[in-house]
């Protein structure tokens, strides 16, 4: 595939998805925060919707909207993203300080990483 253009377009989103979803799944993890997932609050009619880019697996149709809005938010900017929304950032919370659950979260991150490395080439 082509390189991804920035952090929101939809190869990026899938793929930040699917590393938080693992993620999230490893023994010892108690939260995971990412692009593909993190919450969203935005305005309706009705007040706000929690909304996140990647609904179900896959990357919203509203995505370019969603994404405009988190690219502007302080608490995406700087945490999640780059200003230049080159970078994203998946970040984790461990349910322990055990060395067994960091070795064990990192070596499914370890896996992840070398599988996308290999992929975007």
């Amino acid at each position: 595939p082509a390189p991804c253009s920035d952090v929101f377009d939809p190869t990026s989103l899938r793929m930040a998805d699917d590393v938080a979803r693992k993620l999230a799944a490893t023994p010892g993890v108690a939260r995971v925060e990412g692009p593909a997932s993190s919450a969203l609050l935005v305005p309706t009619d009705e007040g706000f919707a929690v909304r996140s880019l990647v609904e179900r697996g896959t990357p919203t149709s509203d995505r370019e909207a969603l994404a405009a809005r988190a690219a502007i938010d302080p608490l995406w900017v700087g945490n999640l993203i780059s200003a230049d929304r080159t970078v994203g950032a998946i970040l984790l919370e461990l349910g322990s300080s055990d060395s067994a659950a960091s070795q064990t979260v990192f070596k499914r991150f370890s896996g992840c990483r070398i599988r996308y490395a290999l992929w975007s080439r």
